[in-house]
């Protein structure tokens, strides 16, 4: 039998009611902003503050009024954590754009218009992809027949036309991307990249952002990531479209921040862990399956190389034995920066840094922005933390691959990795066996110890003094 609807005890006939007075009450001059709509066209749109509470955060936002919206509201990703509280069945997986989960049962085309195969790679019990690769002859095949590569065959062989000119080269089949000056910085691009058909790239994507050594971070560093080893063209729009439409990045949204007015700058430190910043995160939410709710943090300045140790309770005791752990494998910094926490200031704690020689520099109370490199770093490590919990309900375990993942990619302030600068050469990561399994690379001949440790040191100079030069312009960004 159907219910029959009532007000105050008397059946009652609903009747859908749609008014433009339902909408917010607008200023006499309302401001408006610029929205351009499909097929490209500009309105300039009122504006009105309204509260908006969507189940991960309730605050007021201002916001675009407009008629004839497909839906009732339209939230982008710049509200922070946008996680729904509604089951996907009841409304279709609503979300800012269309996710690679809604598109994965329509055929989609690349950058270049090139069909690309609807097979997705299946997931292993953690998310991970399980890929078979094709040999390197099918991986030279398809870069013979592949269209959008054919102006690049084209110009392989020619010889550059200036200094620093991009040109394409064939090696054992294999074509390459080669420049005569390599860019140095956050825009740097390395002498050699492979060149990789349209079949292929999807699943690089997929291994350059979504595994656990990837972290799911953002759209640069992830272009960073695969532009070390690969090229293709329209390789940044690609990753860029891919990390839009990363269904895993949309759920757990990126919370924005305002550039906060530079104070002074802050000194240039150039040798390796000879001043350090350590914080604490938590407690976390979710504990570890070994019941570990807190992380200590631990940031270089000289090289933004970052440590991270799970604990099971924040007392002295434990915080400098994780300290020592990590300075066992770093040596001793000469300067530590944190904030005033017990943990820091207990006598067991300075009794440590007598015994070290180590100098603690202590923040401001109720001010972070003092340690802003290791509050930074932290927010990072959490954004990522809270990815793959998602998915992963044992977060130490995966703790290590989050921390590669973001040693491996360039830092803006520097213009290189953590992990170069720590160790003067470039990490071997998840891409780079795979650009070694298509070129079917051989072993390199081995250098003598004192070679090496020669090579070591002159390189380490070099990224040194590259990395002062790329930092002072970058201080006017960083406050105290």
């Amino acid at each position: 039998m159907e219910e029959v609807p009532t007000a105050c005890g008397t059946p009652a006939q609903p009747l859908p009611w749609h008014s433009p007075t339902l909408l917010p009450r607008l200023p006499p001059q309302p401001t408006r902003f610029a929205v351009r709509v499909a097929g490209g066209h500009v309105y300039r749109i009122p504006t009105a503050c309204v509260h908006l509470d969507w189940g991960m955060d309730a605050r007021d936002v201002e916001v675009g009024i407009m008629k004839d919206l497909p839906t009732e509201l339209l939230l982008g990703n710049d509200l922070g954590l946008l996680t729904s509280t509604f089951d996907d069945t009841h409304t279709g997986g609503v979300c800012p754009v269309t996710t690679r989960h809604q598109a994965r049962k329509a055929p989609h085309t690349d950058s270049e218009g090139t069909a690309v195969s609807e097979t997705s790679p299946t997931l292993g019990p953690d998310n991970t992809p399980s890929l078979t690769w094709d040999s390197p002859t099918d991986f030279a095949q398809a870069t013979r027949e592949d269209v959008t590569l054919a102006p690049y065959r084209q110009q392989a062989g020619r010889e550059p036309g200036g200094v620093g000119e991009v040109r394409f080269a064939w090696d054992q089949g294999k074509l390459y991307r080669t420049s005569g000056g390599a860019r140095r910085g956050v825009d740097q691009v390395p002498d050699r990249q492979l060149v990789v058909p349209g079949k292929y790239r999807r699943n690089l994507l997929k291994i350059g952002h979504d595994i656990p050594l990837a972290g799911h971070l953002g759209h640069m560093r992830t272009l960073h990531r695969l532009t070390q080893s690969f090229f293709w063209p329209g390789l940044s729009g690609d990753v860029r479209d891919y990390c839009r439409t990363c269904e895993v990045c949309q759920r757990v949204g990126k919370r924005g921040h305002t550039r906060k007015a530079t104070l002074r700058p802050l000194p240039i430190v150039g040798e390796p862990f000879r001043r350090v910043a350590v914080d604490l995160i938590g407690p976390l939410a979710v504990p570890s399956t070994t019941g570990k709710k807190y992380i200590l943090t631990v940031v270089d300045y000289a090289t933004r190389y970052p440590e991270a140790v799970a604990l099971r309770d924040i007392h002295a005791e434990t915080v400098t034995g994780a300290l020592l752990q990590i300075f066992s494998r770093v040596g001793f910094p000469q300067e530590i920066l944190s904030d005033q926490g017990t943990q820091f200031t207990a006598e067991v704690t300075q009794q440590l840094w007598r015994l070290c020689g180590i100098k603690p520099l202590y923040s401001s109370p109720y001010h972070p922005q003092t340690n802003g490199l290791c509050e930074r770093f932290n927010g990072t490590l959490k954004q990522l933390l809270h990815t793959f919990t998602m998915s992963h309900k044992d977060w130490e375990r995966h703790l290590p691959h989050l921390l590669f993942a973001y040693r491996e990619v360039p830092q803006e302030a520097t213009g290189f990795s953590p992990f170069e600068l720590m160790y003067g050469r470039r990490v071997r990561g998840p891409l780079d066996l795979l650009r070694e399994h298509w070129e079917g690379a051989l072993a390199k001949e081995g250098t003598s110890a004192t070679d090496y440790v020669l090579e070591f040191r002159d390189r380490l100079q070099e990224l040194t003094a590259l990395v002062q030069s790329q930092s002072g312009p970058n201080q006017a960004e960083e406050v105290v």
